[in-house]
């Protein structure tokens, strides 16, 4: 094996002559102009890696989000000048600050040097930046956590032995003593074919279950800590707050402070930044509130428990129990003084109870009234929703109109919501004629005989006949019959739910096909059902009773069984959680049926299945469904995860395709991007005014760009432009378009761009494609809107369809057809007529209409064929629009339809007048023209003016925009790390705005640190993984774990004491995690932190560190005895290629608990070890119900694999590997 690894290199000869630039990682820019030496050749086995093997997947194939951007123009090269840089490294004197953080102790205990982190004096607004205190150095603070006694001793690297270089390096090993090149193949190699160094004796391997488990004993991995204790810390810079309250000119240095600018986003984060709104907790979010509501009062009125409370008698039934009750409150001897409380408890009670009729007037009072007030509600929503009903996305750069007065909107949509099943009820009620509106009591109940023998009500010229009830409110011939008029009503209810349903379907945007309605209609049937299908309504009232009833419960199961089967199949809804709820609330109506089914028919124990059955089906429904609306709140799911003691993460962070490269989309993203945006929003000078409104056009399926409308010229919005046309059409696309508007073709397009900005955009544009002709449109001319990036142009033609053109070659194209002078002669006929809209105009016409039948009688006779004709000499002219682009007091929307109108009922098309569909200049139309020229140039040159206007406004206001922030900006400085000064220097050549320029040249210490930050996390893959580990479970987490919150700066990334920037041995970080009380050899109920879940951590650091070489951990799947490493399992495990997990994660601070599939490494590393044939699904099972019951988040989807074993034994407490297990 040691003649695989390169000859071992003096540290005389590496402090020599090896520079900082050297060792800079891969893909990041140097920081200096000095010589590169030839760095030692790396390890035999990288030649022998296979590619398969060693897949590192891009992350763009996972997320529309996570790209990564190339500057197509190039970046100057700012480099500085070495005898400067020399005096600078030599002459520069920091004071050491002595207040330190118990982790800066690890360097006495890990073998660890420190890097003296140089900086210049003159340092502008950031002077109290400090060097590190060193390592060594007593911590005279009485409130830091000793962790020096708890570390294991030396581990034998000298300080001559681990050589100190660059901090930011991406460290080859091979740099380092003779003992740590034991390990130089390790960051470096390729090679996943792994070679074992001895002959392992008979052993059972133990499943990776059993050893991640939290009761697991910890795994030994002594060459891993070896190798940790071997790598340098990062010399990172802490900023300290001053307590002023001291007496003048006494500050007192106080807590570590955050990295600049995160310290900003206090309060906040960056998602509310980029919308410039602050989204309300849920307490006081009125969509949870109401969206909860609606749930509740759902649950209640789709009950069929209470389903034959819904008539109008019932509700009456049930104001009077009110007002029975608040009567109680009242004193019959109340005082005249006290006739307040009279009214409140006794009159407006009687009033809401109808305690002043008959019951059958009461019945049809009330539902008048519910009609009525509902009809009102629906005409609020209606006028309300109008301007969101629109199904066309508005054409030009006009934005959505969406819902105004929102929580009027909120108020009377719950309104309705909860009145929907007990109205729509209640007037199929009356549609039927249920016997709670009959004017006799009911005659069919405990009758003896069909139909019953009813003794009549009095003389038969005064009374109706006893059975004769139906649709009428009295039994007296000569008093007036209401029926008719409350059925009518009825008819308008009933055509409520099917309104409501219209409106908001018509509602845009649409977020899916599955909405509460169709679980509504799921309600409302067996409502319905349950009314109308009954023995005492009109309808049914001569069938036999028991049949009647047999029958409904039938059709009432078959209908239940239904919904059921299609919840059970489609589960429509993507949280797992409200799919379960509405599986309960399914099931509760089949089993209610079930048993309404079987007391109908009279099987044997009816009081049984009447009663307890009955009882404990609405229980343990009923009881489900308020529990799911209760695990649904953010503060359950909290509690859940405490409960189940759950660490999650946004990415598959054990998964070995995990981007561990220099230039790693998830380290760029954590640290670089979100310093650049944080330092963007949050100036007080280039941030986003308080006021401002973030609104783009946007189209429906994304088949153009963005664009920001109402730009207000901040530098905040146009960052968050960018950042949304980056997310919308990709990468490859952006880039292209940078190279467009800002290289060496530059003039040339910025030409081409400026003409169609001046001449061709709005109304009356032309253009015919090459090949296939856009469907249903016979007239190629339109409105036209441009969007100047990526440069687009977008034509809505006067049919209806629009196409979009976004090649240069299609745009010149575009000028060619628009610049012909076929095309301006026909440009000008239409701005003619466009004069003369609305206008009165000259132009004869006879209008010949028949006279008599129109048809033949049966096909035979003669049809009568008499005409009548009128002469008219003038008449309105109007041009028809389809779209609506107001200007100025003009309409610039599309759509082109001449109509002349000589009298009502009299309207003609523009074929009169010898219009064409291509505007050509006919001899009827010239005529037309010439007849009322007169008309023509007053109007034609208002039009011209404000079309003027209109391009002036758009072509100003993308320059504006260009001239705030460029489009490069996030190509050259966003998504391209480097050198802070040749940043700054390259951005000020790029930038015109002040403001910005200001900004990058007075925030150079900001950019230095951030890129030291990320410099000093990508040194080894090792580190890189490290630092996203901990900064995933950070984010994910900080607001379950109490410690990761109250030790904040030993945790939190955007402090420099942060764990996340310098790796630990195992005993260190049990130590670490131990004082802060996150763990325990024995784990208590609460630890979250516990020996399995460490020795997944470090299992997956050695493979990073040792993959492809012969200490690399070796695993076997399932039963079979092949030797594979975690990559290689990978391989055999994938059933299909897929990034899912290993993409970018998220650039924002977000802990919101989302149910997601696990991903591949979270389930393979929980999969228990089995055999090939045999695969058990209980585990699965268990996993969806527990998800289902919101007791987890992941649930896992495909195939399971037979899981993993490791050649390991236990001894002395803790597992070792074989190979390191000493010889019997």
């Amino acid at each position: 094996m040691a003649s695989s690894y390169p000859a071992a290199t003096s540290p005389g000869a590496i402090a020599q002559g090896v520079s900082r630039s050297s060792l800079l990682p891969p893909g990041l820019p140097t920081k200096s102009d000095r010589a590169i030496p030839d760095l030692p050749l790396s390890s035999a086995s990288k030649t022998i890696a296979h590619p398969l093997l060693r897949r590192r997947e891009p992350s763009s194939a996972d997320q529309d989000d996570d790209l990564i951007l190339e500057d197509s123009v190039g970046s100057v090269d700012h480099t500085h000048d070495s005898q400067a840089f020399r005096e600078v490294l030599e002459g520069d004197i920091l004071q050491e600050v002595v207040d330190a953080d118990v982790t800066d102790q690890l360097v006495s205990a890990s073998g660890r040097q420190n890097d003296d982190y140089h900086r210049s004096s003159s340092q502008g607004p950031h002077s109290d930046w400090r060097k590190p205190h060193d390592f060594h150095a007593q911590d005279s603070s009485a409130s830091a956590i000793e962790l020096k006694p708890l570390l294991p001793g030396s581990t034998g690297f000298s300080k001559s032995t681990v050589q100190a270089t660059s901090p930011y390096a991406r460290q080859d090993p091979s740099d380092t003593s003779s003992t740590s090149r034991l390990y130089s193949s390790g960051p470096g190699s390729t090679a996943t074919l792994v070679p074992r160094s001895n002959d392992l004796r008979p052993h059972t391997p133990i499943p990776l279950s059993q050893i991640l488990g939290r009761n697991s004993a910890p795994i030994s991995l002594p060459k891993l800590d070896e190798y940790i204790s071997s790598l340098k810390m990062p010399s990172l810079p802490e900023i300290h707050r001053f307590d002023t309250s001291q007496a003048k000119g006494k500050g007192k240095v106080s807590d570590v402070a955050m990295f600049p600018p995160m310290e900003r986003l206090s309060g906040t984060s960056l998602a509310n930044l980029e919308i410039n709104a602050q989204i309300p907790p849920a307490w006081r979010n009125r969509q949870t509130i109401f969206s909860t509501l609606s749930s509740i009062a759902l649950g209640i009125t789709g009950s069929s428990a209470i389903a034959s409370f819904y008539s109008v008698q019932g509700l009456v039934d049930t104001l009077q129990i009110f007002a029975l009750i608040l009567s109680t409150f009242f004193s019959h001897g109340a005082k005249p003084e006290e006739h307040w409380r009279t009214l409140f408890l006794q009159t407006i009670p009687n009033v809401l109870a109808l305690n002043f009729a008959s019951s059958l007037v009461k019945s049809l009072i009330l539902l008048v009234v519910l009609m009525v007030v509902a009809g009102i509600l629906l005409f609020f929503f209606s006028r309300m929703t109008r301007a969101c009903c629109s199904v066309a996305v508005p054409e030009g750069l006009q934005a959505t109109e969406y819902l105004k007065n929102s929580w009027a909107v909120v108020i009377v949509t719950f309104i309705l919501t909860v009145l929907y099943l007990p109205l729509s009820t209640m007037a199929v009620h009356v549609l039927v004629w249920s016997d709670d509106l009959w004017a006799v009591p009911n005659p069919y109940t405990n009758a003896t005989t069909s139909p019953p023998i009813i003794v009549p009500l009095g003389p038969a010229d005064e009374y109706r006949d006893p059975l004769d009830f139906c649709y009428t409110t009295t039994m007296l011939r000569n008093e007036i019959n209401y029926a008719p008029v409350i059925v009518i009503l009825a008819t308008l209810t009933v055509w409520f739910p099917i309104h409501l349903h219209t409106t908001i379907s018509r509602v845009t945007p649409k977020v899916d096909r599955f909405t509460e309605l169709v679980y509504l209609f799921a309600k409302l049937t067996a409502l319905l059902l349950t009314a109308v299908i009954d023995p005492d309504n009109c309808l049914f009232r001569t069938a036999t009773r028991e049949k009647v009833a047999v029958a409904r419960q039938i059709m009432l199961l078959v209908a239940m069984l239904v919904f059921f089967v299609l919840q059970c199949v489609y589960a429509p809804f993507l949280d797992p959680v409200n799919n379960a709820s509405e599986w309960t609330s399914r099931l509760n109506y089949v089993l209610t049926s079930a048993v309404s089914l079987a007391v109908a028919l009279n099987i044997p124990g009816q009081p049984i299945l009447n009663g307890p059955v009955l009882y404990v089906i609405y229980i343990a429904t009923y009881g489900l469904s308020f529990y799911f609306i209760f695990i649904n709140m953010a503060i359950a799911r909290r509690f859940v995860k405490k409960l189940a003691r759950r660490i999650d993460f946004s990415i598959d962070i054990f998964s070995p395709r995990l981007d561990l490269s220099s230039t790693s989309p998830h380290v760029k993203r954590r640290i670089w991007q979100e310093a650049v945006s944080t330092l963007l929003l949050t100036d007080d000078n280039c941030g986003i005014p308080e006021t401002q409104k973030m609104r783009f056009k946007q189209a429906r399926d994304g088949e153009y760009p963005p664009y920001l409308l109402d730009f207000a010229g901040s530098p905040g919005e146009r960052h968050v432009e960018n950042l949304k046309i980056l997310r919308e059409v990709g990468a490859g696309a952006y880039t292209k378009a940078v190279a467009l508007v800002s290289g060496a073709d530059y003039e040339w397009f910025r030409y081409l761009e400026e003409t169609i900005q001046k001449n061709f955009v709005g109304p009356d544009c032309y253009w015919k494609p090459h090949g296939t002709v856009p469907r249903n449109c016979t007239k190629f001319f339109g409105n036209a809107w441009w969007i100047p990036f990526p440069p687009t142009l977008v034509i809505r033609y006067d049919d209806g369809p629009e196409v979009v053109l976004n090649e240069v070659r299609d745009l010149k194209f575009y000028l060619h057809q628009n610049s012909s002078e076929d095309i301006l002669r026909k440009r000008q006929v239409r701005m003619a007529l466009r004069a003369m809209d609305g206008q009165i105009v000259r132009w004869p016409y006879d209008h010949i209409e028949p006279i008599g039948d129109r048809e033949k009688l049966c096909c035979c006779g003669k049809r009568y064929a008499a005409q009548t004709s009128v002469h008219y000499q003038s008449c309105v002219f109007q041009l028809k629009r389809h779209g609506h682009v107001p200007w100025e007091g003009l309409d610039l929307g599309s759509g082109f339809d001449v109509e002349l109108t000589y009298a009502k009922g009299v309207q003609v098309g523009g074929d009169i007048i010898g219009l064409t569909d291509d505007y050509d200049l006919t001899p009827p139309l010239a005529h037309f023209l010439a007849m009322n020229e007169r008309l023509i140039p007053g109007r034609l040159a208002y039009i011209e003016t404000a079309l003027h206007n209109y391009r002036r406004h758009y072509r100003e206001e993308a320059e504006w925009k260009r001239d705030t922030l460029s489009y490069r900006f996030l190509t050259a400085v966003y998504d391209q790390p480097r050198e802070p000064r040749g940043l700054s220097e390259s951005a000020m050549e790029m930038e015109r705005n002040a403001r910005v320029r200001k900004l990058m040249a007075s925030n150079v210490n900001v950019f230095e640190i951030t890129y030291d930050r990320l410099c000093a996390v990508t040194k080894t893959e090792l580190a890189t993984w490290w630092y996203i580990f901990w900064d995933d479970l950070w984010r994910r987490n900080w607001d379950a774990i109490s410690g990761l919150s109250k030790y904040a700066t030993d945790f939190n990334p955007h402090y420099p004491t942060s764990i996340a920037y310098m790796p630990l041995p195992r005993s260190a970080l049990e130590s670490f995690l131990a004082q802060r009380g996150l763990f325990h050899k024995n784990p208590k109920h609460g630890d979250f932190f516990h020996a399995g879940f460490l020795n997944k951590m470090y299992l997956r650091m050695n493979d990073i560190v040792f993959h492809g070489s012969g200490e690399a951990i070796i695993f076997h799947l399932g039963d079979d005895a092949s030797e594979l490493d975690m990559e290689e399992v990978d391989v055999q495990t994938l059933q299909r290629p897929s990034t899912l997990g290993t993409g970018g994660g998220t650039d924002h601070d977000d802990s919101s608990i989302r149910a997601r599939p696990a991903y591949r490494w979270e389930g393979i590393l929980e999969d228990p070890l089995t055999t090939g044939k045999h695969r058990s699904h209980r585990q699965r099972f268990l996993s969806r119900l527990a998800v289902w019951f919101g007791l987890r988040p992941v649930w896992r989807t495909g195939e399971p694999s037979q899981g993993l074993a490791l050649d390991v034994k236990l001894e002395n407490g803790k597992y070792v590997l074989l190979e390191d297990a000493p010889s019997a």
